[in-house]
């Protein structure tokens, strides 16, 4: 384009300083025009310029952006590929109970549950993939009578204070016709990231035969602050 505007410009000068065209001053129209000249020439080279730098820009931000998606699609793909690669916290317990040589059982009514013996104990596990935690429940391990109202209100005494003085089980009790029976609930993070997971769930599996211990001693300190009152 610029080409073919100084062509044109240049044969129209020619014309005119050849013939004049009934110009009156033929030089001084063309130093005129010779200055326009420049300056139109000038303006469509900058307009040429800025457009390539637009051009540039353009794909610049285009290429950047198509990056970002790629970084960001492979990074989303890389997370779902370790997601479904990695060991659901349900098939994990059961794997650790194999290796220990603890055995269990399914649930007939709940698939999530297990019933194990472990340590002379029958506990079952709550365990699902779909859920970082597991609880494990000791039921009915302790019992009293219920018609001794004051050996209730010291057993829940002990339980409360036994609940507050350690961590990593819960103490609880239910009525059973003329029974107060004790049982322990342990509620715990169970994932395959865990540092020495296999020590890590044997440990919390005897916090269920610990909370046993646990509850004599409180409930001994019960009974003698009782006995001097």
């Amino acid at each position: 384009m610029t080409y073919i505007i100084i062509v044109t410009t240049s044969i129209v000068a020619y014309l005119i300083l050849r013939y004049g065209f009934g110009m009156d001053d033929p030089e001084t129209f063309m130093k005129s025009m010779g200055i326009g000249v420049i300056a139109g020439i000038a303006r469509l080279v900058y307009k040429s310029h800025k457009r390539e730098q637009e051009i540039e820009a353009d794909a610049a931000t285009e290429s950047s952006t198509t990056t970002a998606s790629s970084t960001e699609k492979t990074m989303k793909q890389t997370d779902n590929n370790m997601e479904s690669s990695r060991t659901g916290t349900k098939d994990l317990c059961l794997q650790l109970l194999d290796k220990h040589g603890i055995e269990y059982e399914q649930d007939n009514e709940n698939k999530d549950e297990y019933w194990i013996e472990y340590k002379g104990e029958r506990m079952y596990l709550r365990m699902s993939n779909e859920r970082p935690f597991i609880t494990i429940f000791d039921t009915f391990w302790r019992k009293y009578p219920a018609e001794n109202l004051e050996m209730v209100s010291t057993v829940r005494k002990a339980i409360n204070m036994a609940n507050l003085n350690y961590n990593g089980f819960k103490l609880l009790y239910s009525f059973n016709e003329d029974s107060m029976w004790l049982h322990t609930s342990v509620f715990m993070l169970m994932i395959p990231e865990i540092p020495d997971v296999e020590i890590f769930f044997t440990e919390t599996l005897d916090q269920t035969i610990f909370s046993h211990r646990a509850f004599d001693e409180v409930m001994f300190e019960v009974m003698k602050e009782q006995k001097n009152d």
